[in-house]
């Protein structure tokens, strides 16, 4: 994603772009996401997992950081705004990948530019 989208601070069609591709990886990759989401990991070294493991809060600071300097949401609200939009995501992936009903990638799309507008406007 970052090769993707080298800007530093997004705005709300920056952030739809990055969200999108995301959920594009996944939906053309549907195994990728069973197999992070849906099976249990061991982490037989935690210290060394630790080293190498992503920094969410602070990569969301990143990505969030223009809706904070614009006013739209807090640097307080900065990790609930970015779970809501994962747990979405995920949500969505895994109600699509499902086939229980007729949430289907332009679906997926569309709910998805909602909730970013609804969020974030």
């Amino acid at each position: 994603m970052q090769k993707r989208m080298p800007q530093e601070i997004y705005d709300i069609n920056a952030i739809k772009k990055l969200f999108r591709i995301y959920m594009a990886y996944y939906l053309e990759n549907p195994n990728v996401f069973k197999f992070f989401y849906f099976h249990q990991l061991n982490q037989p070294n935690k210290a060394k997992d630790e080293e190498t493991e992503i920094d969410f809060p602070e990569m969301w600071k990143e990505t969030f950081k223009g809706f904070v300097l614009k006013g739209k949401i807090s640097v307080t609200e900065i990790e609930v705004v970015a779970k809501i939009f994962i747990y979405a995501m995920h949500g969505m992936l895994t109600l699509s990948f499902s086939n229980n009903g007729d949430l289907n990638e332009e679906l997926v799309y569309q709910d998805l530019e909602k909730m970013v507008d609804y969020v974030l406007k």
